[in-house]
């Protein structure tokens, strides 16, 4: 989006604004002001005012990279899989921040367990899934049901396209890094082979899906064997980098959009649309008249979920995969 900014003025405003600024976490709500005015709707400020020490890059990620869910005031991940009548692999994927080794065994567990009762399709469900945070442990265990081992792009303001592998081995040196400080290495821990990988697959979405599950769909999208059910998703479907700024800022930017396997380039702020729409009046399940606050789609998603589960049954059912 940088091409909407007239960088210029906004230098000269911004070493206005700040010529007196001694404290670094003063310079927050002015970082914020400028995300903001992006109007990518992705880009965010992280600022941490307890990290220390001269090697600020390091410090800073290591720290992100080892907190817990709990002390970054989020709740446990509310993890969930089972065998829908007695057929049928399902499985809730939570959004992931942080605990992401963590994360990647309880899915690896999961997928195991219900791989050996031979499942006859997948349900992957994302309609929960409303922070995102990054889509590698997401899609980690998941690997062996995608046909191709490169699904959607990543392409930025000046064209250039770099395609997404969905195996997450042959990383760059600094993806390297990355993994060996998430305990995360793919040598040592490497995506489990699936033996019922290519029955049907319904991936569930609703308008809470969001950032990293967003890309998590597209690496479905346009798959022979899969359909995307549900509602359209919530529209951060651009890529994401983070950028370390001195000791304490850490700003993620939109850098590219993405491009799916059918071809279709998202703007920025579209979702992905589902294959097969699921019209539910999400206001009715918990006897409002609108739905006012996140919080409330949330609960009015998960009072839903017998009508999405309902449907991907249909789905599967029905269609010929």
């Amino acid at each position: 989006m940088s091409n909407t900014v007239n960088w210029d003025s906004l230098r000269a405003a911004l070493l206005e604004k700040t010529k007196n600024i001694s404290e670094s976490s003063k310079l927050k709500p002015l970082f914020e002001k400028v995300i903001k005015g992006l109007g990518d709707r992705h880009s965010s400020v992280f600022f941490d005012e307890q990290v220390l020490g001269n090697e600020s890059e390091s410090n800073l990620f290591e720290k992100l990279t080892k907190i817990t869910d709990k002390e970054a005031g989020l709740p446990a991940k509310a993890y969930s899989s089972r065998l829908l009548e007695g057929n049928y692999g399902y499985i809730k994927l939570p959004d992931v921040f942080y605990e992401q080794r963590k994360y990647v065994d309880t899915i690896k567990q999961q997928i195991q367990l219900l791989d050996r009762l031979n499942p006859k399709a997948w349900i992957i469900d994302l309609t929960e899934n409303s922070a995102g945070g990054s889509v590698f442990p997401m899609i980690w265990h998941l690997a062996n049901l995608i046909d191709t081992d490169y699904t959607y792009s990543n392409i930025d303001n000046k064209g250039k396209e770099e395609r997404v592998q969905t195996k997450q081995n042959n990383l760059s040196k600094k993806e390297q890094e990355i993994a060996k400080l998430l305990d995360l290495q793919y040598e040592q821990n490497p995506a489990i082979a699936i033996r019922n990988n290519r029955i049907p697959i319904i991936v569930l979405t609703s308008g809470l899906t969001v950032s990293a599950s967003e890309f998590l769909v597209a690496h479905f999208k346009g798959q022979k064997n899969v359909r995307i059910v549900g509602q359209t998703t919530a529209g951060n479907t651009s890529a994401n980098y983070p950028y370390i700024i001195g000791k304490n800022f850490q700003v993620n930017l939109t850098v590219g959009v993405i491009k799916d396997r059918t071809g279709k380039i998202y703007k920025i702020k579209e979702g992905i649309k589902p294959d097969i729409p699921l019209a539910i009046d999400l206001a009715q399940q918990l006897n409002l008249t609108e739905i006012k606050t996140t919080n409330e789609w949330l609960l009015a998603v998960k009072k839903a979920k017998p009508l999405y589960l309902k449907k991907a049954i249909e789905v599967i059912k029905s269609e010929k995969f």
